[in-house]
């Protein structure tokens, strides 16, 4: 999975996410993961 602080989330990576966390994200919430992985650019 490549989750950091820098850069942004691919799909599949997001999707390894959910399945690890066994849920589905929130739109929005992916979104913000696709722009900019829950840190900074």
């Amino acid at each position: 999975m490549n989750i950091n602080a820098v850069g942004t989330a691919t799909d599949e990576s997001i999707e390894e996410l959910e399945q690890l966390l066994g849920c589905n994200l929130p739109e929005d919430y992916m979104g913000f993961l696709r722009k900019c992985n829950g840190g900074l650019r």
